[in-house]
């Protein structure tokens, strides 16, 4: 019997990758942030409005990414298990936002998903 990729768990730790590339973001991000404290609390003039920019950029930006952890988790938690199809693909949509590696990566498991083995077996009851 050939082994398809939800079979033998390959597909979860594809989202273990988009994974580390959220944790990676959300650490540039954080660190965009203590940059943007420190500015703010400076004694040049004129650094706290760049202080205050860089925090209004950077802020979403960490959010953004720690969401972004915690549905790559879920999404490798349902994949392991084959459960909530629909899920695992959209998790795969969003790491495609970011060009390139995650688009490549997140397009392959996209492919990966709408195989007919694969989603039969996550379609099948528990």
């Amino acid at each position: 019997m050939r082994r398809t990729p939800a079979s033998n768990a390959d597909l979860a730790h594809h989202f273990v990758v988009f994974a580390l590339i959220f944790i990676a973001l959300a650490t540039a991000g954080a660190a965009g942030c203590f940059a943007g404290l420190a500015a703010m609390t400076s004694d040049r003039s004129g650094s706290g409005c760049a202080g205050i920019a860089t925090l209004l950029i950077t802020g979403p930006f960490t959010l953004f990414s720690v969401a972004g952890i915690w549905v790559q988790y879920r999404a490798f938690r349902y994949s392991r298990r084959q459960v909530n199809w629909l899920f695992c693909r959209r998790a795969a949509a969003l790491a495609c936002v970011f060009f390139p590696f995650g688009t490549v990566l997140g397009l392959w498991v996209r492919f990966l998903l709408n195989r007919p083995a694969v989603k039969a077996s996550f379609d099948r009851p528990s």
